[in-house]
């Protein structure tokens, strides 16, 4: 008795190390997280454009270099002391630019723009990702229940296969209403093949999202609203969306080009200084000299109009892509949320389907018993029930996908501070 059970607990153990760990919707979205190439990529731009910043602000710093010289040359008959025929130069330049027709702050300016731009496209690739996680993980969920729906109608097929079997039996049945209860079961079978296929390609799909093993036992822990707010509502929060503050801050840089390009047609001042350490010839005293450069734009070859120009369209098309970037956010909005009030509406007369569909079943099936009734019309009331129970399942478990991308659409979540 004790080798039984030591055996049975030996095989419990085993059977509870191997069990996988229970995965819910944030630890399926964390490990998606770490897998994204998308949002590690969007990373990555984002320090690009945080270095160009820096690249920037070295525009308006001084410049300090060293160079040194080493001249050989003829020496002919020209005079030693003004030309050796031996130099050597040692010097340290720097160069300070004063005034560049506002560009460089312009510059500046575009540069810390474009650099939060590109902060609030990483956080749309966090939204999308987060979507993308949340609508395989339900996909799964609503495949195994909508699998074992299936495994429950058949159960309940085969249970009345007997019934019908046993009725035939004593003569109370004809033959016709066995085979159909049996080619209802075939049929069950197919139904179920046809779905545990299903179930593995959105496992498939939840580890390809996740890198989580494609056998992970979900656990759905997320709590979901009965009712859902006006479409106002959600329409307000478009200003919240990531892509939406990327486009606007195109826009803001677009304008700080056309200052840039305009900068063209204004003097360039730079002063400039040099120390010596050696020089050759009648200079040799001289340790120092400094300068103040006025350049002043003339003719360019009409480059600069030209760069006005170009400046006027990108600002004009960041506008564009602004404009059209809000008309997408607001249909997508206004179709998930109309998609949301027909899941409820379908949710709310599918349970009372269900619960008349499950009523009318138990009656059909008494009636049969004392032979008020065919066994096709029970078939028929059961089919009714189960199909009823398989419809409002599958329509609850869209709701939810629906509701997680509704939030996802207005930025509701997840929330994006400290995200990374």
């Amino acid at each position: 008795m004790k080798r039984i059970t030591l055996i049975f607990g030996l095989l419990f153990l085993s059977t509870s190390a191997n069990a996988l760990p229970a995965v819910t919707l944030e630890q399926a979205f964390e490990a998606a997280k770490v897998r994204s190439e998308e949002l590690a990529n969007q990373s990555e731009l984002v320090t690009q454009a945080e270095e160009r910043y820096s690249q920037a602000i070295g525009s308006v710093l001084p410049n300090i270099n060293f160079f040194a010289t080493y001249f050989k040359q003829d020496s002919g008959s020209a005079n030693g002391s003004i030309s050796p025929t031996e130099q050597k130069t040692y010097r340290i330049n720097a160069t300070q630019p004063l005034f560049r027709g506002f560009r460089e702050y312009a510059a500046l300016s575009q540069t810390t723009i474009l650099a939060q731009a590109q902060s609030y496209r990483r956080d749309q690739a966090y939204l999308q990702l987060f979507e993308d996680t949340a609508q395989a993980y339900y996909q799964v969920l609503q495949a195994e229940q909508d699998l074992h729906n299936l495994q429950t109608e058949w159960d309940v097929n085969s249970k009345r296969l007997k019934d019908v079997s046993e009725f035939r039996r004593i003569g109370r049945s004809r033959a016709s209403e066995v085979l159909t209860v049996q080619s209802n079961i075939a049929t069950l079978e197919a139904q179920i093949e046809s779905a545990r296929t299903l179930l593995a390609t959105f496992r498939a799909i939840f580890a390809f999202q996740t890198g989580l093993n494609k056998n992970a036992d979900l656990v759905d822990q997320e709590v979901f609203p009965s009712q859902i707010a006006d479409l106002n509502a959600y329409l307000d929060q478009i200003g919240n969306r990531p892509d939406m503050l990327a486009a606007k801050s195109s826009v803001a840089a677009a304008e700080k080009g056309a200052t840039i390009a305009r900068g063209g047609h204004f003097p360039l001042l730079d002063l400039g200084a040099n120390y010596y350490f050696a020089r050759p010839g009648f200079l040799q005293n001289v340790r120092w000299d400094a300068a103040l450069t006025l350049t002043i734009p003339i003719f360019q070859g009409g480059i600069v109009n030209s760069n006005l120009r170009v400046a006027a369209s990108e600002l004009k098309q960041a506008e564009l892509a602004l404009s059209r970037t809000q008309r997408l956010a607001q249909e997508a909005i206004e179709l998930t949320h109309a998609q949301l009030l027909g899941d409820l509406a379908l949710i709310v007369k599918q349970r009372k389907a269900v619960d008349l569909s499950t009523r009318n079943y138990e009656a059909e099936r008494k009636d049969y018993r004392f032979g008020l009734v065919t066994n096709i019309e029970v078939l028929l009331a059961m089919t009714s029930s189960q199909e009823a129970k398989r419809i409002l399942d599958r329509a609850q478990y869209q709701f939810k996908i629906n509701y997680l991308k509704l939030l996802g659409i207005t930025a509701a979540r997840p929330k994006l501070k400290g995200k990374i």
